[in-house]
């Protein structure tokens, strides 16, 4: 996500420059039903790019909030990951709130 094709993007369409990488939230039970729920929503689209080393694929957004801080959930169209959400924000969202691996947290999103 630190690609400029993508940071471009998620500036002008989510309001924020995020910082450098994502952070992962594992999921499971209701969680996941929740997810698919995301990934039938419209959400807010972020179109694919080309480099010259590759090619990178759409993906689609959702603002959020993560213990009050502002934040965006991103839905890769090229994941494997079934399990896995990746939140972006404009800080590193790890030290900003002081979690650590295994950390319980709630995410509230906008559809």
């Amino acid at each position: 996500m630190n690609q400029l094709g993508y940071r471009r993007q998620f500036k002008r369409t989510l309001g924020f420059d995020p910082y450098p990488g994502t952070f992962d939230l594992k999921l499971s039970g209701e969680s996941l039903d929740l997810k698919s729920i995301l990934e039938s929503s419209l959400g807010k689209r972020i179109d694919g790019f080309k480099t010259y080393e590759r090619t990178f694929g759409p993906v689609k957004c959702f603002l959020a909030k993560l213990r009050g801080m502002r934040a965006a959930i991103v839905l890769p169209t090229r994941s494997t990951h079934t399990d896995v959400i990746e939140l972006i924000a404009a800080k590193n969202i790890r030290k900003a709130l002081k979690l650590k691996d295994g950390d319980r947290v709630e995410i509230e999103v906008e559809i």
